[in-house]
């Protein structure tokens, strides 16, 4: 079961001189986050690959990938209406993200092994880190934090998580800030599962993609970290992953009561393109990571943008963490 994650970490950490950035939108905020040098790859790898990864990722000099967050608040007052959803449905006839299936290939591979890679919150994104010493386990909570001030969530009476993985920010909502009703949205039914067992006081989560979800109760907050990769194909061409993107803002601004905040992460293409031989490609099945111009052009007119930070440099000792963890437990996560 390790092998795709020793190839997304060599895809993320060589060739030497390689930087992978994030960015993270919310409530109108983006922020990325990068990686240094890292270590060389398998001496079985060629040229061939290095020339691959710095396709897809793509790789410094040649290209940048970019992480960050953005924080969006409503233009407007909304609120859940079945006309403007149906309309929003209608936006655009591109097939969006990845299957059911593809998404359950990589998550659903058994809880017990994403505990031998993660902290113990098993949050499987970017940490936004302070210094150096931190645990991952801090600077994961740091992130979750961040997230939740973005979006203005603390306290709310309804919170929505689009792509909730094992339910971190979910407990967080309920345990520690008050939040009398937290729902998350997951195609995994192994972090499902997760989340149930956890028996989390006003958390429900539900099996279903964002295309398909219909509240009775508008949200006041909603929060997406790392999930927009899935909302996009590689096949999909970029009016069609604009028209994508668009959707999904206009549900989001939907569903939000008006001057809701959305805060939103994800991992963004600074240059170069999809490669289908790359590893990342088979890490992430049927997925695609959007480029900053994407985002902006769909949420334009939805959301007025309160931030965009790029925060690209945080995900090298994120990855580090997560490379020693699955080192340390090989025995136990090859078994």
């Amino acid at each position: 079961m390790s092998g795709q994650f020793l190839d997304l970490a060599v895809a993320y950490l060589w060739p030497r001189d390689s930087r992978v950035g994030s960015v993270t939108s919310c409530a109108g905020h983006v922020e990325g986050v990068g990686l240094p040098s890292g270590p060389p790859g398998p001496p079985s790898w060629t040229p061939s690959h290095r020339s691959t990864l710095s396709t897809v990722l793509p790789l410094h000099p040649r290209g940048v990938a970019v992480h960050g967050i953005v924080a969006l608040q409503c233009e407007e007052e909304t609120g859940v209406n079945e006309t403007a959803s149906h309309r929003s449905r209608e936006t655009g006839g591109a097939k969006s993200g990845a299957s059911a299936a593809a998404v359950r290939s990589h998550y659903d591979i058994g809880n017990e092994f994403y505990r031998l890679l993660l902290d113990d919150s098993m949050t499987y994104s970017c940490a936004i880190w302070e210094n150096g010493a931190e645990t991952l386990e801090s600077a994961q909570d740091r992130k979750l934090e961040y997230h939740i001030r973005s979006a203005r969530a603390a306290g709310k009476p309804n919170v929505l998580d689009i792509g909730c993985g094992w339910g971190s920010l979910l407990k967080k909502l309920v345990n520690q800030h008050g939040c009398h009703r937290a729902v998350g949205l997951t195609l995994s039914e192994a972090q499902a599962e997760w989340v149930d067992r956890m028996r989390l006081p006003h958390v429900d989560v539900l099996v279903e993609s964002w295309e398909d979800h219909s509240p009775h109760d508008a949200y006041d907050a909603i929060v997406s970290i790392a999930a927009t990769a899935h909302f996009l194909r590689p096949d999909n061409s970029e009016a069609e992953r604009i028209a994508v993107l668009r959707r999904f803002f206009s549900r989001c601004h939907e569903w939000l009561k008006g001057g809701g905040f959305l805060s939103l992460e994800s991992i963004v293409y600074g240059t170069g393109h999809y490669t289908a031989q790359s590893p990342l490609s088979g890490v992430f099945p049927e997925s695609d990571m959007p480029r900053l111009h994407e985002l902006a052009t769909g949420f334009d007119g939805l959301f007025e943008p309160e931030s965009i930070v790029s925060h690209r440099h945080h995900y090298p000792p994120t990855l580090r963490c997560w490379l020693e963890n699955l080192s340390r437990h090989r025995d136990d996560a090859v078994r």
